[in-house]
């Protein structure tokens, strides 16, 4: 028997979704799951998904429930101070809109809601962070996805 990976039918599910803010991610290399190589690649918009916790999973009569938590953190390039806070913040209120418009993942089996927030401020990456004045490469957000999922348990126990 082939055990699913729910985790990745969420994680899937969101990157989907992001798929089709073209006015930012105008190609695949620009959406990462977890290595951060893309970014050496010269677009101004990137993101990266990767697996972060998820609570206690109660389980009753066949059915489990759990909170997935996708980190996803926004990058875009730094240019110009002014140009590149309004195209950060640009970019946060598509992604935060569009996980609004598709609560369930585009129908991602047993996804019921989702939320999204972030735990800190943006920040900058710098291209060397030992000197006095660093330059900024890009502005930084970790945002955590959170995806409640209820899963229907077969076998074992439950035969």
């Amino acid at each position: 028997m082939t055990t699913t990976d729910y985790y990745g039918l969420c994680e899937t599910g969101l990157r989907n979704i992001l798929d089709d803010l073209t006015t930012f991610f105008e190609h695949d290399w620009q959406i990462m799951n977890g290595d951060e190589s893309g970014l050496a690649k010269g677009a101004d918009y990137f993101a990266r998904l990767h697996p972060a916790s998820f609570s206690d999973t109660d389980v009753a009569a066949q059915m489990a429930t759990t909170d997935w938590q996708i980190e996803l953190k926004i990058y875009v390039r730094f240019k110009e101070l002014q140009t590149s806070w309004d195209a950060f913040r640009a970019l946060r209120a598509e992604v935060f809109y569009r996980v609004l418009q598709y609560p369930t993942l585009n129908n991602v089996s047993g996804v019921d809601g989702t939320r999204i927030g972030a735990g800190d401020t943006p920040i900058y990456i710098v291209d060397d962070p030992e000197v006095a004045n660093p330059t900024p490469l890009f502005i930084l957000q970790t945002l955590i996805v959170t995806v409640h999922q209820r899963i229907v348990i077969t076998g074992g126990e439950y035969v």
